[in-house]
């Protein structure tokens, strides 16, 4: 009875949607009824609402208005029915950043793809060996996350501004990693009280160090820390980008900084986190000098908590701004 009557499936990706099918044709489990539609989600159009819709891994980084996608997928979920969506910020997406500059460092521009994969292949074979449960053979890890890396302006989506973007019609449900805790008093969670996103957003702001770090679980960070993490991260996040675009020294300097000051954070509240990154900070160095690229053995465990999901409660009726009341 709780088996959904009905998929309809969205991908822009030809080759990602024929596997799909694939995979239906191989477990139809009962299913008769579905659809695959090849569309960007900005261009797909259905008058049709749904009880659920999950969109796993697209509005994160992308290149043009994160919020605009989201806001297209939201919009085809009934009043009462559930939005599953994937968030990313610099703090979760750091040690990543950090993965694609090793990759950019240990390579010279004008390699072949081939020499690239064969130059990179020693160290990103010891890090997805040193990252528990990870199957990615190495080869297609270095050609889906360091040769063809993320794009020049994408952009992120983190947790509250995914909460603010919709907090006018979903109220938010759940989360991984589940983070969202509530000790007030029952009695005052009700109506304009129960404030359930405002929470989730403050509960988020001071748990934002423990993204950085899967190997770390803390219960409390100083808040302008958290503040100041947040703004390293992003820091090394864009001038990771301009590197890559003209590969200009003065942004290896202020990365090298950034990932200094993110150190001397660290070292108060995680050693192994302050440890591998100022074990990165040796590879930077030896970029610097012309030196080869070292094995950074205590940097290669170092994982962030890459993408959260986010579940939100879509509200019967929308809650009107001020400006939008009768009489304004």
């Amino acid at each position: 009875a709780l088996k959904p009557t009905r998929y309809v499936l969205v991908d822009g990706n030809k080759t990602g949607l024929r596997s799909v099918e694939h995979l239906f044709q191989k477990n139809l489990n009962g299913v008769t009824q579905y659809e695959l539609v090849e569309s960007f989600i900005e261009d797909f159009s259905i008058e049709e609402k749904f009880d659920l819709v999950i969109c796993e891994n697209v509005i994160p980084l992308q290149q043009n208005d994160p919020a605009h996608v989201l806001r297209c997928v939201a919009d085809y979920v009934k009043p009462g029915g559930l939005l599953v969506i994937t968030c990313m910020d610099p703090v979760s997406f750091f040690a990543d950043v950090l993965g694609h500059l090793a990759g950019e460092l240990i390579v010279n521009p004008e390699m072949t793809t081939q020499e690239k994969l064969d130059a990179m292949r020693p160290f990103f074979q010891m890090k997805l060996d040193a990252i528990p449960g990870s199957n990615t053979l190495v080869d297609d890890f270095m050609m889906d996350s360091i040769i063809q890396h993320y794009p020049e302006n994408g952009k992120m989506q983190s947790i509250s501004d995914t909460i603010n973007e919709l907090s006018n019609t979903f109220d938010i449900y759940g989360s991984s990693p589940h983070f969202l805790t509530d000790w007030r008093w029952y009695k005052n969670i009700h109506g304009d009280q129960a404030l359930f996103n405002q929470r989730a957003i403050d509960l988020y702001d001071t748990n934002i160090y423990n993204l950085l770090d899967y190997r770390c679980e803390l219960k409390e960070v100083e808040s302008k820390e958290n503040f100041l993490v947040r703004k390293l991260c992003n820091s090394v996040f864009e001038a990771t980008k301009k590197f890559r675009k003209d590969r200009q020294l003065i942004y290896i300097e202020s990365i090298r900084s950034n990932v200094n000051q993110l150190a001397n954070i660290a070292c108060k509240y995680s050693q192994c986190t302050a440890d591998s990154l100022n074990d990165f900070i040796c590879g930077i160095d030896a970029y610097l000098t012309n030196n080869p690229w070292p094995r950074l053995e205590k940097f290669v465990p170092f994982c962030g908590r890459g993408t959260q999901y986010l579940s939100f409660i879509r509200k019967h009726t929308v809650r009107r701004s001020k400006d939008n009341a009768p009489g304004h």
